[in-house]
């Protein structure tokens, strides 16, 4: 059996550095799996991880761009990271 002694500051600096490292990870945008492909509005909303309706309101106020195809948009992968990386410089 290993006993490893650790004091409050050495617990502590290693449990905030453990933390932002999380925090990090958790903040990176996705990185597309294909680059220029085209995605439904639900892969749309899958791939920026938020719900089918903000994905939808990012269409409808002209923060994402997309391709209309008859009655059904598809969007770019590499375009909306552009315009998703605009939109969060802001």
């Amino acid at each position: 059996m290993i006993q490893i002694t650790l004091d409050e500051t050495k617990l502590a600096e290693l449990f905030r550095k453990t933390l932002l490292e999380q925090l990090n990870s958790i903040n990176q945008v996705p990185v597309p799996e294909k680059s220029n492909t085209l995605h439904s509005l639900k892969e749309l909303a899958d791939f920026l991880h938020v719900s089918i309706a903000t994905a939808q309101r990012y269409k409808n106020e002209d923060i994402i761009p997309y391709i209309q195809c008859g009655r059904k948009c598809m969007f770019n992968t590499n375009d909306v990271m552009t315009a998703m990386k605009k939109y969060s410089d802001k």
